[in-house]
C-alpha cells in the first residue's frame, strides 16, 4: 500500500489548521452577529393630564417632576443613557371635550451599538429628551378649570393611537382623581355613597361603553397618580377601584400611586404636595 508523501501530509496538516481557525472565526461571529441584528424593542407611552378644574396644578406635578417619571419608564433617566429604540410620547389630556388634542413627540429606532456611531446615537436621544421636556412645557399650560371631566371618551377617541400598534411597550400614564364628569355620568353623586358605586360598577361601564366603546387593551398597563382626597378617602378609593375594573376588564393592566413614583419607588419629588390633600376637594 502506497504511503503518503511528506508533501501531502503537510497540505493535510494545512488544510486542517485552516479549518480549524475558519471554524473558530464562525463560532466568534456568529454571537456578534446576533447581536448586530438583534430586532430594538420600540416603546410607545401616553400621558393623559387632568385640566378640570386644575387638578393637575393642586397636585403640585411640575414639568420636570412628568419630564423625569417618562424618562424613569423608559431607562432613559440617567445623563448618559442611550437607546436603539424607537420611541413615541403622545400627551394629551382630560377636561371638556371627548376628543382631546394630542401631541407626539418620536425617537426613531437606531441601528444597533455596532453598525451606528454611538456619539451620534447619544445626541439623538438628547434631542430627544429636549423635545420631550419642551412638549411637558407646552402641554402643562394647556386651558384648565374646565367644567367637565371626560375621561372614558377621551380614552375611547385616543387610546386606539397605541392599542393597534406592534410595540412591545405600550404604556399609558393617568395624572387624575379619575371623577368622571359628563352629561350621562357624575361619579361625584356617590362620594357620599361609595358602596353603592361598587356596585354599580358593571352598569356604569357598560352605559359609557355603549355610546363611546373603548378598544382592546390587552398587553397595555396603566398607572393611575391620584393624590388622595383625605375627606373623600372611600370614594377615592372606589373611584381608583372603578379604573382598575374597567382597564382590566378590556386586558389590561393599571396599578395605582398617589405620587409620581420612579422605578426605585421613590417619588420623583419628595415634597410634591404643597398644599393639604383635603384641599383638592371639588
Amino acid at each position: 500500500m502506497r504511503q503518503p508523501t511528506n508533501n501531502t501530509q503537510s497540505t493535510i496538516s494545512k488544510c486542517g489548521k485552516t479549518a480549524l481557525r475558519l471554524l473558530t472565526i464562525t463560532s466568534l461571529i456568529l454571537p456578534l452577529a446576533g447581536c448586530f441584528d438583534q430586532p430594538n424593542e420600540p416603546a410607545e407611552y401616553m400621558v393623559f393630564g387632568d385640566n378640570s378644574k386644575s387638578i393637575l396644578y393642586k397636585a403640585g406635578f411640575t414639568a420636570e417632576d412628568i419630564h423625569q417619571y417618562i424618562l424613569g419608564e423608559l431607562d432613559l433617566e440617567n445623563e448618559d443613557a442611550v437607546t436603539y429604540s424607537g420611541i413615541t410620547v403622545h400627551l394629551s389630556w382630560f377636561g371638556h371635550t371627548s376628543r382631546p388634542p394630542i401631541q407626539s413627540i418620536s425617537l426613531e429606532a437606531g441601528g444597533n451599538w455596532f453598525l451606528e456611531n454611538e456619539l451620534k446615537r447619544t445626541r439623538k436621544v438628547s434631542l430627544f429628551k429636549n423635545q420631550l421636556r419642551s412638549a411637558i412645557d407646552s402641554w402643562m399650560v394647556q386651558e384648565a378649570n374646565h367644567e367637565k371631566t371626560y375621561i372614558h371618551n377621551a380614552l375611547a377617541n385616543s387610546l386606539p393611537l397605541i392599542s393597534k400598534g406592534e410595540e412591545s411597550m405600550k404604556k399609558v400614564l393617568l395624572l387624575t382623581d379619575g371623577w368622571e364628569d359628563t352629561e350621562s355620568c357624575i361619579f361625584e353623586n356617590y362620594k357620599n355613597n361609595p358602596d353603592t358605586f361598587v356596585a354599580s360598577y358593571e352598569g356604569i361601564s357598560n352605559e359609557l361603553n355603549a355610546t363611546h366603546p373603548l378598544p382592546d387593551i390587552s398587553g397595555i398597563h396603566f398607572t393611575l397618580v391620584h393624590p388622595r382626597n383625605k375627606k373623600y378617602d372611600r370614594f377615592c378609593e372606589a373611584t381608583d377601584n372603578y379604573w382598575k375594573y374597567q382597564i382590566e376588564k378590556l386586558g389590561g393592566t393599571l396599578s395605582i400611586h398617589s405620587n409620581l413614583m420612579l422605578p426605585n419607588n421613590i417619588p420623583v419629588s419628595e415634597i410634591n404636595i404643597q398644599q393639604p390633600i383635603q384641599n383638592l376637594a371639588r
